[in-house]
């Protein structure tokens, strides 16, 4: 995973997650773990945001 270069893990499992950053933290890879969820809520509420600020400036 470290090799990818990406910056963030998804996982789908509590353990995993555990599991996932004890590893990457064994080898010295600074990168994020966060569970699917995070993730899709991250977005949704991104979205949110960029929803409320045009509703704003509309009016």
């Amino acid at each position: 995973m470290a090799a990818t270069g990406c910056d963030t893990v998804a996982v789908g499992c509590p353990f995993c997650s555990i599991m996932v950053d004890d590893g990457l933290k064994s080898i010295g890879a600074e990168m994020d773990v966060k569970d699917v969820a995070e993730i899709l809520w991250e977005q949704i509420k991104a979205k949110d945001d960029e929803i409320q600020v045009a509703l704003a400036t509309a009016e």
